[in-house]
């Protein structure tokens, strides 16, 4: 959840929901209590009819709709800029409305995007932003059930001349904020070197979302970089998978006829070597995450033991638990690494959700992957009380 900072100190925003935003929206919002909504086309990601969704990343978002911009289309964009309980979309989540019906990204479907929608098109006519605060609760009766129990705060910016130029300087620089005024709709962008903002410090140092008293803070900052080593069958759908979830996406083989475009597209960078050499020169941070998943235990153990003592946000290698216990037992016992530092890496990799075939272990391993960029802190399945899923170990990649 955001934090809400400014003068009163810094609140968690459900108490701000309560507070003068609330009283706000209920006085010049609308209720949508008893409104028809015209329903929308189901959200098949893929059309472009006429009120149509296109699912898209963020960046994705911020490139369609400077794109827009310079096809002379007119386009709304719709932010979710707060919430608080349960609700369909996270801040910072997304939408542009465009005349003809189609929406590309969402800020959560339903009748709660319709009414954006709406809403929407309405701000294009008068020119003006709009700030609205919806209730998604069974009071308000909507159509289609909303009734999640949260709260939602959605900006509307009609004129894409008080966004795109901020999203223009945004996707050039990419380390940053996007500081999105809510009294007056305009936005700017501020590089990491020029804040000086405790709540645009705090949306950095979180790589999350921050809303104050009069401004949302964005944090734009280069993807997490996802180095793969090994291009087998498990390691090509990790990045297809990683790819899809925003990632920066590496793989490593000496295998020269694994890393063609044919074989790889989901893939930024292609590296031709053998993978513990690549390992053994990666300059990594906290923002990196390391899969080994080559063609065999010995061929992992030589990645680990040059990335075992690497800074990481996550290093997980594939392969049973007996196949953790002999390498850590090596490890531990040649001095590579203590038991503390081998028993930080994540093996057998992924969330225990019975996988079998390789692109359900790949699921299981972006799971866990997403997991940890969230910073979600429950129990992974395996240590979970009984009763339990039945579960089988992991095979070794077949390549």
């Amino acid at each position: 959840m955001p934090q809400v900072a400014g003068r009163r100190g810094r609140r968690v925003l459900d108490a701000s929901l309560r507070s003068a935003r609330s009283r706000r929206a209920r006085d010049g919002g609308r209720a949508l209590r008893g409104e028809q909504v015209a329903p929308l086309a189901p959200h098949d990601g893929t059309g472009d009819a006429s009120g149509t969704v296109v699912p898209r990343t963020v960046s994705t978002i911020l490139e369609q709709a400077v794109q827009l911009h310079e096809e002379g289309t007119q386009a709304c964009l719709a932010v979710v800029v707060a919430r608080s309980g349960s609700a369909p979309q996270v801040p910072g989540a997304k939408s542009l409305f465009l005349r003809n019906g189609r929406i590309l990204g969402t800020i959560g479907g339903g009748c709660l995007e319709a009414e954006c929608r709406r809403l929407g098109l309405e701000a294009m006519a008068t020119g003006k932003a709009v700030l609205r605060e919806f209730r998604l609760d069974d009071d308000f009766g909507w159509d289609d059930g909303l009734i999640c129990g949260g709260r939602v705060q959605v900006l509307l910016l009609p004129n894409a001349a008080d966004y795109v130029p901020a999203l223009r300087s945004a996707l050039e620089q990419r380390n940053g904020l996007l500081k999105y005024d809510l009294r007056t709709g305009a936005v700017s962008f501020l590089p990491r070197s020029g804040v000086a903002e405790d709540a645009g410090r705090l949306a950095l140092r979180r790589r999350r979302e921050v809303l104050t008293e009069e401004a949302f803070f964005e944090p734009i900052l280069p993807p997490e970089r996802l180095v793969i080593f090994g291009a087998g069958h498990v390691g090509r759908e990790i990045a297809r998978l990683g790819r899809f979830l925003g990632f920066h996406v590496t793989v490593v083989d000496d295998r020269a006829d694994l890393l063609t475009e044919e074989a790889l597209p989901d893939c930024d960078e292609r590296v031709n070597l053998l993978p513990e050499r690549y390992a053994a020169s990666l300059a990594t941070d906290e923002d990196t995450y390391l899969c080994v998943v080559t063609r065999g235990h010995r061929n992992d153990a030589r990645v680990l033991r040059e990335v075992i003592r690497k800074p990481r946000a996550y290093l997980g290698m594939i392969g049973s638990r007996r196949k953790r216990e002999v390498i850590r037992r090596e490890m531990v016992g040649e001095g590579l690494c203590t038991a503390e530092e081998f028993d930080a890496v994540q093996s057998p990799m992924g969330l225990d959700i019975g996988a079998e075939s390789v692109e359900e272990i790949a699921i299981a391993i972006a799971a866990e992957l997403v997991r940890v960029r969230s910073s979600k802190r429950g129990p992974y399945l395996a240590r979970c009380p009984k009763p339990k899923p039945k579960t089988r170990q992991a095979p070794e990649p077949n390549v």
